[in-house]
Protein backbone atom coordinates (compact mmCIF):
# COMPACT_ATOMS: atom_id res chain seq x y z
CA UNK A 1 0.00 0.00 0.00
CA UNK A 2 1.29 3.46 -0.91
CA UNK A 3 0.38 6.98 0.13
CA UNK A 4 -0.29 8.88 -3.09
CA UNK A 5 -0.52 12.66 -3.46
CA UNK A 6 -2.76 13.60 -6.40
CA UNK A 7 -2.54 17.10 -7.92
CA UNK A 8 -5.49 18.33 -9.93
CA UNK A 9 -7.66 16.11 -7.75
CA UNK A 10 -10.91 18.01 -8.36
CA UNK A 11 -10.75 17.60 -12.15
CA UNK A 12 -12.41 14.78 -14.06
CA UNK A 13 -9.24 12.74 -14.41
CA UNK A 14 -8.12 13.58 -10.89
CA UNK A 15 -11.40 12.32 -9.45
CA UNK A 16 -11.01 9.04 -11.30
CA UNK A 17 -7.50 8.69 -9.89
CA UNK A 18 -8.77 9.29 -6.35
CA UNK A 19 -11.54 6.73 -6.83
CA UNK A 20 -9.29 4.05 -8.29
CA UNK A 21 -6.43 4.57 -5.83
CA UNK A 22 -8.75 4.25 -2.83
CA UNK A 23 -10.42 1.16 -4.33
CA UNK A 24 -6.97 -0.37 -4.83
CA UNK A 25 -6.26 0.02 -1.12
CA UNK A 26 -3.92 3.01 -1.20
CA UNK A 27 -4.00 6.01 1.11
CA UNK A 28 -4.70 9.13 -0.92
CA UNK A 29 -3.98 12.84 -0.53
CA UNK A 30 -6.20 14.91 -2.83
CA UNK A 31 -4.70 18.31 -3.65
CA UNK A 32 -6.51 21.16 -5.39
CA UNK A 33 -6.88 24.93 -5.15
CA UNK A 34 -10.38 24.76 -3.66
CA UNK A 35 -10.75 21.93 -1.10
CA UNK A 36 -14.51 22.53 -1.04
CA UNK A 37 -14.69 20.87 -4.45
CA UNK A 38 -13.73 17.59 -2.79
CA UNK A 39 -16.22 17.81 0.06
CA UNK A 40 -18.79 15.06 0.35
CA UNK A 41 -16.74 12.34 -1.34
CA UNK A 42 -18.09 8.83 -0.86
CA UNK A 43 -14.58 7.50 -0.18
CA UNK A 44 -11.79 8.42 2.23
CA UNK A 45 -9.34 11.04 0.95
CA UNK A 46 -7.03 13.39 2.88
CA UNK A 47 -7.99 16.67 1.19
CA UNK A 48 -5.39 19.45 1.15
CA UNK A 49 -5.60 22.88 -0.44
CA UNK A 50 -2.69 24.27 -2.47
CA UNK A 51 -2.07 26.25 -5.64
CA UNK A 52 0.89 24.96 -7.68
CA UNK A 53 1.44 28.50 -8.97
CA UNK A 54 1.87 29.73 -5.37
CA UNK A 55 4.92 28.00 -3.83
CA UNK A 56 4.08 29.32 -0.35
CA UNK A 57 0.85 27.31 -0.34
CA UNK A 58 2.78 24.07 -0.93
CA UNK A 59 4.70 24.05 2.37
CA UNK A 60 3.03 21.02 3.99
CA UNK A 61 1.11 19.51 1.12
CA UNK A 62 3.45 16.58 0.40
CA UNK A 63 4.19 15.61 3.99
CA UNK A 64 3.93 11.81 4.40
CA UNK A 65 3.52 11.15 0.66
CA UNK A 66 5.30 8.22 -0.99
CA UNK A 67 4.65 9.27 -4.58
CA UNK A 68 2.98 12.02 -6.61
CA UNK A 69 0.48 11.78 -9.45
CA UNK A 70 -0.10 14.98 -11.43
CA UNK A 71 -3.28 15.40 -13.46
CA UNK A 72 -2.73 19.15 -13.81
CA UNK A 73 -4.29 20.88 -16.78
CA UNK A 74 -5.81 24.22 -17.74
CA UNK A 75 -9.49 25.04 -17.35
CA UNK A 76 -9.55 25.97 -21.04
CA UNK A 77 -7.22 23.94 -23.26
CA UNK A 78 -7.61 26.42 -26.11
CA UNK A 79 -5.85 29.24 -24.24
CA UNK A 80 -2.09 29.65 -23.62
CA UNK A 81 -1.15 28.43 -20.15
CA UNK A 82 1.80 27.74 -17.87
CA UNK A 83 -0.03 25.75 -15.21
CA UNK A 84 1.59 22.42 -16.11
CA UNK A 85 5.18 23.59 -16.60
CA UNK A 86 5.27 26.16 -13.79
CA UNK A 87 3.26 23.84 -11.58
CA UNK A 88 5.69 20.98 -12.21
CA UNK A 89 8.64 23.17 -11.21
CA UNK A 90 6.87 23.94 -7.94
CA UNK A 91 5.98 20.29 -7.34
CA UNK A 92 9.53 19.09 -8.02
CA UNK A 93 10.94 21.74 -5.70
CA UNK A 94 8.62 20.64 -2.91
CA UNK A 95 9.33 16.96 -3.54
CA UNK A 96 13.03 17.59 -3.07
CA UNK A 97 12.42 19.54 0.13
CA UNK A 98 10.46 16.71 1.78
CA UNK A 99 12.26 13.76 0.20
CA UNK A 100 9.58 12.39 -2.15
CA UNK A 101 11.32 10.86 -5.17
CA UNK A 102 8.59 9.40 -7.40
CA UNK A 103 6.18 11.23 -9.72
CA UNK A 104 3.89 10.29 -12.61
CA UNK A 105 2.34 13.03 -14.76
CA UNK A 106 -0.31 13.18 -17.48
CA UNK A 107 0.70 14.66 -20.83
CA UNK A 108 -0.87 14.04 -24.27
CA UNK A 109 -0.11 12.04 -27.43
CA UNK A 110 0.17 15.13 -29.71
CA UNK A 111 3.13 16.33 -27.62
CA UNK A 112 5.26 13.45 -28.93
CA UNK A 113 8.07 14.09 -31.41
CA UNK A 114 7.34 13.79 -35.17
CA UNK A 115 9.48 10.62 -35.33
CA UNK A 116 7.15 9.00 -32.78
CA UNK A 117 3.99 9.59 -34.85
CA UNK A 118 2.30 7.79 -37.72
CA UNK A 119 2.18 9.62 -41.04
CA UNK A 120 -1.54 10.34 -40.53
CA UNK A 121 -0.90 11.84 -37.10
CA UNK A 122 2.09 13.83 -38.32
CA UNK A 123 0.53 15.20 -41.52
CA UNK A 124 -3.20 15.40 -40.78
CA UNK A 125 -4.48 14.86 -37.25
CA UNK A 126 -1.94 16.48 -34.97
CA UNK A 127 -1.48 19.72 -36.98
CA UNK A 128 -5.24 20.26 -36.61
CA UNK A 129 -5.09 19.59 -32.88
CA UNK A 130 -2.08 21.87 -32.46
CA UNK A 131 -3.91 24.74 -34.14
CA UNK A 132 -6.68 24.42 -31.56
CA UNK A 133 -4.83 23.30 -28.42
CA UNK A 134 -1.29 24.48 -29.19
CA UNK A 135 -1.01 26.62 -26.06
CA UNK A 136 -1.77 23.65 -23.85
CA UNK A 137 0.52 21.29 -25.79
CA UNK A 138 3.45 23.71 -25.61
CA UNK A 139 2.98 23.86 -21.85
CA UNK A 140 2.88 20.06 -21.60
CA UNK A 141 6.06 19.81 -23.67
CA UNK A 142 7.79 22.17 -21.24
CA UNK A 143 6.43 20.12 -18.35
CA UNK A 144 7.94 16.97 -19.84
CA UNK A 145 11.27 18.78 -20.16
CA UNK A 146 11.15 19.70 -16.47
CA UNK A 147 10.72 16.04 -15.57
CA UNK A 148 13.38 14.81 -17.98
CA UNK A 149 15.87 17.18 -16.35
CA UNK A 150 15.07 15.89 -12.85
CA UNK A 151 17.54 13.02 -12.94
CA UNK A 152 17.50 12.71 -9.15
CA UNK A 153 13.84 11.63 -9.27
CA UNK A 154 11.94 8.57 -10.43
CA UNK A 155 9.58 10.02 -13.01
CA UNK A 156 7.21 8.85 -15.71
CA UNK A 157 5.00 10.64 -18.22
CA UNK A 158 1.76 9.03 -19.43
CA UNK A 159 0.53 10.27 -22.81
CA UNK A 160 -3.12 9.48 -23.56
CA UNK A 161 -5.00 10.41 -26.76
CA UNK A 162 -8.48 11.95 -26.58
CA UNK A 163 -10.08 11.28 -23.19
CA UNK A 164 -13.61 9.95 -22.85
CA UNK A 165 -15.93 9.61 -19.88
CA UNK A 166 -17.03 6.07 -20.70
CA UNK A 167 -16.38 2.89 -18.77
CA UNK A 168 -12.96 1.27 -18.78
CA UNK A 169 -14.30 -1.18 -21.37
CA UNK A 170 -11.98 -2.20 -24.18
CA UNK A 171 -8.44 -3.50 -23.88
CA UNK A 172 -5.69 -1.03 -23.05
CA UNK A 173 -2.69 -0.93 -25.38
CA UNK A 174 0.52 0.73 -24.28
CA UNK A 175 4.09 1.34 -25.33
CA UNK A 176 7.08 2.55 -23.32
CA UNK A 177 9.34 5.02 -25.15
CA UNK A 178 8.24 3.74 -28.58
CA UNK A 179 5.58 4.89 -31.07
CA UNK A 180 2.10 3.40 -30.64
CA UNK A 181 -0.10 3.15 -33.72
CA UNK A 182 -3.80 3.87 -33.75
CA UNK A 183 -3.99 6.21 -30.75
CA UNK A 184 -7.55 7.50 -30.95
CA UNK A 185 -9.12 7.62 -27.49
CA UNK A 186 -8.99 6.22 -23.97
CA UNK A 187 -11.37 6.45 -21.03
CA UNK A 188 -10.44 8.47 -17.99
CA UNK A 189 -10.97 5.33 -15.91
CA UNK A 190 -8.30 3.45 -17.84
CA UNK A 191 -5.99 6.45 -17.65
CA UNK A 192 -6.52 6.64 -13.88
CA UNK A 193 -5.79 2.94 -13.46
CA UNK A 194 -2.62 3.32 -15.50
CA UNK A 195 -1.42 6.31 -13.47
CA UNK A 196 -1.91 4.47 -10.18
CA UNK A 197 -0.32 1.27 -11.51
CA UNK A 198 2.74 3.12 -12.81
CA UNK A 199 3.12 5.17 -9.61
CA UNK A 200 3.03 2.08 -7.38
CA UNK A 201 4.96 -0.36 -9.58
CA UNK A 202 7.85 -2.32 -8.09
CA UNK A 203 10.33 -1.90 -9.62
CA UNK A 204 9.45 1.55 -10.92
CA UNK A 205 9.97 2.25 -14.62
CA UNK A 206 10.96 5.74 -15.70
CA UNK A 207 10.19 7.08 -19.15
CA UNK A 208 7.27 7.95 -21.39
CA UNK A 209 4.27 5.65 -21.66
CA UNK A 210 1.79 6.10 -24.52
CA UNK A 211 -1.63 4.49 -24.07
CA UNK A 212 -4.81 3.95 -26.07
CA UNK A 213 -7.87 1.70 -26.10
CA UNK A 214 -8.68 -1.07 -28.55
Amino acid sequence: MARLAVFGASGRTGMEVLRHAVAAGHQVIGICRDPAKLSGLAFDVDVRGADVLDPASMAKVLDDADAVISTLGPDNGRQPTEVCSQGMRTIIRQMRLVGVRRIVAVSAVPVSAPSEKTSFERVVLHPILWRVFGGCYRDLRLMESELAAADDLEWAVVRPPMLTNGTAGRTLRMSWDEPLRGTRKVSRRLLAQTLVDVATAVPFRSGTLTITQG
